[in-house]
């Protein structure tokens, strides 16, 4: 079996980007899984690769240019935090990185972004991630929600979005305003999911 992730050109003919090669080899660059994630810019997709099938690194793929570029450790990087909050009760001092999984236990627990970063689920809060300038701030929650133990506060299901727990919400995309949509409910059979609006912050 193999996966190939290709584009098509303006002329019809399928172009093959990367591949995950199991036993049958197809072209592009050989990748760790056949999941990836699109860029919605339409510049890039990021792909994925392990050397031991526990860790796995991220990297970018340049479609115009045709070329695997930067990979990105993302777990290991050093992200400088960027800090917004004035209450020290709930500040973040130091920055993390997060797991890169193609396959994550929960649904959609990372999206990329219209502005090429990335937004990250950790724990009670959501993070953005600008994976070029290694810097880190908290998106949406409670600062020292995204690390445990969480606030217990930030509880709420709707409402200003600092005090909303993120813990099990699934990422779904954003549009051309800037808000982000994601929802809950997944695996609730009984009710249902629920979907919901992240507002942009207002400058």
């Amino acid at each position: 079996m193999a996966v190939s992730i290709c584009r098509m050109e303006v002329s019809g003919k399928v172009h093959a980007l990367m591949h995950l090669d199991f036993f049958y080899p197809s072209a592009g660059f050989v990748v760790s899984s056949g999941n990836y994630r699109p860029d919605p810019s339409g510049k890039f997709i990021y792909g994925y690769y392990t050397t031991n099938w526990l860790r796995y690194d991220m990297f970018q793929y340049d479609i115009e240019a045709d070329d695997r570029g930067t990979v990105y450790n993302t777990f290991g990087e050093n992200f400088v935090f960027h800090s917004y909050e004035s209450n020290p009760v709930y500040k973040k001092l130091a920055g993390t990185g997060f797991i890169t999984d193609p396959y994550p236990f929960q649904l959609g627990p990372v999206m990329q972004l219209t502005d090429g970063s990335m937004l990250v689920l950790s724990n009670k809060s959501l993070a953005n991630y600008d994976l070029v300038n290694k810097s880190e701030y908290c998106y949406a929650g409670t600062e020292a929600g995204l690390d445990a133990p969480s606030p217990e506060e930030q509880h709420q299901q709707t409402g200003l979005a600092k005090w909303v727990d993120f813990t099990t919400v699934t990422l779904i995309g954003q549009d051309k305003t800037g808000a982000v949509y994601y929802c809950t409910g997944i695996n609730d059979y009984t009710n249902g999911v629920t979907f919901y609006k992240l507002y942009p912050k207002k400058s």
